[in-house]
């Protein structure tokens, strides 16, 4: 690195730097409560879509790895 070249982050603002924490922040937690809250909701959703708690377990499951992938 050349001694006139900063990192991205010596060259954002104090701000820009807050704003982008908040956003992955709200993105990691709007991803989790999505899959925590399926867990929670696994018996009405086993009556409602007529299968066992274990296909709904396997149905979180595979929603989380797509959400990692």
């Amino acid at each position: 690195m050349s001694p006139t070249t900063l990192p991205l982050a010596a060259r954002l603002s104090s701000r820009q730097r807050t704003l982008i924490i908040l956003a992955l922040s709200l993105g990691g937690f709007a991803i989790g409560t999505s899959e925590f809250a399926s867990m929670g909701l696994m018996l009405e959703i086993s009556r409602g879509l007529s299968i066992s708690e274990t296909q709904v377990g396997h149905l979180i499951s595979a929603y989380a790895i797509g959400v990692v992938a």
